[in-house]
């Protein structure tokens, strides 16, 4: 019985133990255990770290072949490197590895070195931003700025909110991020929207801001509005309001004057900067302001869609048509005084061609075959003036462009071997509804869909080497009103 008993208990340790994850570690150098009241915190792998960090160690969690999924969760490897990482007298981990669940293993696996940072509370390593009422940093060296925008209702533009010459981020709607400043001088936080609006700023070391971001209509224009809080007020507003998008990622800024570097967050690394005062800042994170000048080129199909006339023989009625349709080409360019408006000109060509086989009966009641043939040839060219409303990565835009302009006209057909041209112009307006999508700075794929609005009065008719104006009655006159479905390619800086 007791043997039964032993085996048992041998058996049930095995089980327990072949349950939990595999750990192992290698440590370096060691500290005294770390409090078990401290927070490990947990550093990324592209995140930056201070210098005054140390590598103690290196450890591993991962699968050990009888490891229950509960047990090496994303969250419970995690729990378990910083484990490891307190026996060690670390107080950070970062992540070097980090690989999924697969068909080799239905468990998380991480590598993390163990780091020892001084004043590591100072830091805010991937910190959700719900934890900033807790953070403590009276010995940091930078000044923490909260930045949050409320909801607002309508189609509220996004913008990049600036710290002299820097760019600190993209700020749209029902949004939240933190980032770290630091600066040897003041500076203005501001925003070039439709109007610029700016607040100076005299960020301290180890001062917590809020800025609150928003949007006022003035004259129906979006007019961009910033206010810096400090203290009890600015914590509990920024706390209590809920919004759909927060940046976990907090970047960090530093910015002073002479040989110095600036430091762009988890996805840049540091860059020199030359600056002969604080407001001379050289601005080297990656663009993240939209195109200012855009230039497309754009083709594909076109349909006119104006009625029949009920003067177009029956026989002619399928050959008229089938006219109807074409394609086009074209061009337009776009200079934008802001990321909301532009304005620019377009050029575009459009032709469309069909012939018929028609027999009839003579007088003397022969049948007759004749060949009707048609080719419509119909360039605009006008103004444009563009709305945009770009997403928050910049990397998709939605327009509107209304265009009113010239608009010409050129029908060369024939019957057997009788020609005859027509020719004309008109005014045109037009609107177009598109989508661009910028696979880089400078390169985008767009989608259009425009609606032309048109018709002719009169045209000037040559036939046999006569030429004759041909004036239309109001009910008569020709529509050259169509619609266009474009794709294209688009071209930035």
């Amino acid at each position: 019985m007791n043997l039964h008993i032993q085996l048992s208990g041998i058996c049930a340790v095995l089980l327990l133990a072949g349950c939990n994850a595999k750990v192992s570690t290698q440590i370096t150098k060691t500290y005294p255990e770390t409090d078990i009241k401290q927070e490990i915190k947990v550093v990324k792998a592209n995140d930056i770290i201070p210098d005054n960090t140390e590598v103690i160690g290196i450890v591993e969690v991962g699968d050990n072949g009888l490891t229950g999924n509960s047990k090496c969760t994303y969250e419970a490897v995690i729990e378990k490197a910083k484990e490891e990482a307190r026996k060690a007298g670390g107080n950070a981990i970062k992540i070097t590895q980090h690989k999924y669940p697969d068909r080799i293993s239905t468990c998380h696996r991480i590598t993390a070195d163990i780091l020892h940072i001084d004043n590591v509370d100072s830091y805010l390593f991937g910190m959700q931003l719900k934890k900033a009422k807790e953070l403590e940093v009276k010995d940091s060296s930078y000044a923490v700025l909260n930045i949050y925008r409320p909801h607002e209702i309508g189609l509220s533009p996004a913008y990049n909110l600036h710290f002299g010459d820097v760019t600190l981020c993209r700020v749209p709607k029902d949004y939240k991020k933190t980032v770290l400043i630091k600066t040897d001088s003041k500076s203005t936080l501001w925003i070039n929207s439709e109007t610029k609006e700016e607040i100076s700023a005299d960020l301290k070391p180890g001062h917590v801001y809020f800025l609150r971001c928003g949007i006022t209509i003035d004259l129906l224009t979006p007019r961009p509005s910033l206010s810096l809080l400090e203290g009890e007020d600015g914590m509990n507003e920024f706390l209590t309001h809920n919004v759909k998008e927060i940046d976990p990622v907090v970047d960090t800024f530093e910015i002073t004057r002479g040989k110095s570097h600036v430091s762009y967050g988890m996805n840049s690394a540091k860059a020199e900067v030359d600056s002969v005062s604080s407001n001379s800042q050289t601005n080297v994170q990656k663009s993240t302001e939209p195109q200012k000048i855009v230039f497309a080129l754009n083709g594909g199909y076109s349909r006119r869609i104006g009625e029949i006339s009920k003067d177009v023989p029956t026989e002619l009625v399928d050959h008229v048509k089938r006219i109807k349709n074409g394609f086009h080409i074209g061009t337009d360019a776009s200079g934008f005084f802001s990321e909301i408006f532009g304005a620019g000109a377009k050029f575009m060509f459009f032709t469309a061609s069909d012939s018929k086989l028609v027999s009839n009966y003579n007088e003397y009641g022969r049948c007759t075959t004749v060949e009707v043939g048609d080719r419509y040839m119909i360039p605009l060219f006008g103004p444009t003036l563009t709305t945009r409303f770009m997403s928050r990565d910049i990397r998709n835009a939605f327009m509107m462009t209304c265009s009113l302009g010239y608009m010409g006209y050129t029908n060369k057909g024939g019957v057997n071997f009788s020609s005859y041209k027509c020719t004309g112009n008109t005014m045109y307006a037009s609107v177009d509804f598109g989508y661009d999508h910028w696979m880089s700075q400078n390169v985008a794929v767009g989608f259009k869909i425009s609606l032309i609005g048109s018709s002719l009065s009169k045209f000037t008719l040559e036939q046999d080497g006569v030429k004759e104006v041909i004036k239309l009655e109001n009910d008569k006159r020709e529509s050259l009103t169509r619609i266009d479905i474009s794709i294209g390619m688009r071209f930035g800086k």
